[in-house]
C-alpha cells in the first residue's frame, strides 16, 4: 500500500519539476487576442496565450500586427506573465521583423516565442540563435 504522494517518493527533499500548463491558446485577430488575455488573467487554472503574428494577422499589415501583440504584452490585459507570441515562419519576409518588435518592444513582458514550420536544422538554428543574440543585447532573459 502506497504511503506516500508521488512528490515525495520520487523527489525527496528536492524540488520538484515545475507544473507548466497543459493548454495553450493561440488567438491571431485584436478580438480573439483580447478575449485569450482576459479570460487567462480572470482564470485560476494557468494556461498560456499565443498572439499569433502569421495566421490571423491581415496581409500586408504584418508590421501593424506585431506592433499590436506589443501593445497587447505591454497592457494591462497581459497580467499573469504567460502570454507569448508565435512568429512568421523562416520563409516569411516578415519574422526577422517580428522577433526586433518583439523583444525590443515586449521583451521584458514575452514569455515566449514560438517558431513554425522550420523544414530544416539549420533554418531553426538560424532562427534561434538570431532569437538569442538580439535578447542578449537587449537584456531579456
Amino acid at each position: 500500500m502506497l504511503t506516500s504522494h508521488p512528490d515525495e517518493a520520487l523527489f525527496d527533499g528536492q524540488k520538484p519539476f515545475r507544473v507548466e500548463p497543459a493548454c495553450d491558446h493561440y488567438a491571431g485577430t485584436e478580438a480573439t487576442m483580447r478575449k485569450a488575455l482576459a479570460l487567462q488573467a480572470e482564470h485560476t487554472a494557468e494556461f498560456d496565450v499565443t498572439l499569433d503574428l502569421e495566421d490571423g494577422a491581415p496581409a500586408g499589415r504584418e508590421r501593424e500586427q506585431a506592433e499590436l501583440v506589443v501593445e497587447l504584452l505591454n497592457s494591462d490585459l497581459s497580467t499573469r506573465g504567460r502570454a507569448g507570441a508565435r512568429i512568421h515562419d523562416h520563409a516569411s519576409p516578415f519574422w526577422k521583423q517580428d522577433v526586433d518588435l518583439l523583444v525590443r518592444g515586449a521583451g521584458k513582458k514575452l514569455a515566449h516565442i514560438t517558431i513554425p514550420k522550420s523544414d530544416t536544422a539549420r533554418q531553426l538554428a538560424e532562427m534561434i540563435t538570431y532569437i538569442q543574440s538580439l535578447c542578449a543585447f537587449s537584456g531579456v532573459r
